[in-house]
């Protein structure tokens, strides 16, 4: 026969655990409506610093990215003529007048094969280094640093590129601070290329066809993110040659109509 006494006591235990358990829960429900617990805020806290340190390690993988790119790219006949150019400018005196501050020249696989920083004519008045997008700083040019005079830059740039193929965007812009002419039927120019430009309607029935951005164009047709910050001369060149080789087939049949008598010789 079970003992009365003994049975009550574990029965009072059982009820106490029942309401010390009750009481617990409802607090914690109650708690956690006040304020997310600190463990739930320290989760959200990682969870945001493995996304941040994701995303800087893609913008610094952009290089690698360009050129995995153009070596995917299918090889062809002389492409080690072809060159990519891209020049970083500051700005001489008042009046912010553009002047070479950088040369860089990628090769047909994206290699590096000149990249020179070029320093002002001696007495020269820069005022603006346009650092947020150039990437120049003071000490890049002075002249007692390994900055190239601009007559050797010059040279140097010309001697790579003579008969050979040039790829860039804007170029206008860089021959005209490198002080250089290139052929027309040697120059590929992504800002100019009509398949590459932004169509925009002017009037009752113009369609004017205007230049878009490389870092637009980069993003949205090789879905690489490039200019993020200060430029990159090197991967400005790059994407450019991308670019180019993207739509290469389609450019070279129109340059052969257009510079017919070129390209018999």
């Amino acid at each position: 026969m079970p003992n009365n006494s003994s049975t009550q006591s574990k029965n009072k235990k059982k009820t106490k655990k029942r309401k010390k358990s009750g009481s617990s829960s409802n607090w914690e429900r109650l708690r956690s409506k006040i304020a997310p617990s600190s463990s739930s805020r320290k989760k959200k806290k990682r969870k945001t610093t493995t996304t941040t340190s994701t995303t800087v390690q893609r913008e610094g993988n952009d290089a690698d990215d360009l050129v995995k790119i153009l070596r995917d790219f299918p090889q062809f006949e002389d492409q080690d003529k072809i060159f990519a150019l891209d020049c970083e400018m500051v700005g001489l005196g008042h009046e912010d007048k553009s002047i070479l501050a950088r040369a860089t020249l990628v090769d047909f696989k994206g290699d590096v094969v000149f990249d020179k920083h070029v320093r002002p004519p001696k007495g020269a008045d820069v005022i603006n280094y346009r650092t947020h997008v150039s990437g120049i700083r003071p000490k890049d040019i002075k002249w007692n640093s390994n900055a190239l005079d601009f007559k050797t830059a010059q040279n140097e740039v010309a001697k790579i590129i003579e008969n050979c193929i040039v790829v860039g965007h804007s170029l206008k812009n860089d021959f005209h601070a490198l002080m250089l002419t290139h052929p027309p039927h040697l120059t590929r120019d992504t800002a100019r290329f009509k398949p590459l430009l932004r169509a925009r309607k002017q009037g009752s029935f113009k369609v004017k066809h205007r230049p878009q951005k490389l870092k637009k164009l980069t993003k949205e047709i090789l879905g690489v993110e490039i200019q993020e910050g200060e430029h990159d001369s090197a991967d400005d060149a790059r994407a450019a040659l991308a670019l180019y080789y993207k739509f290469r087939k389609e450019w070279e049949i129109h340059f052969r109509k257009r510079y017919r008598k070129k390209f018999r010789r």
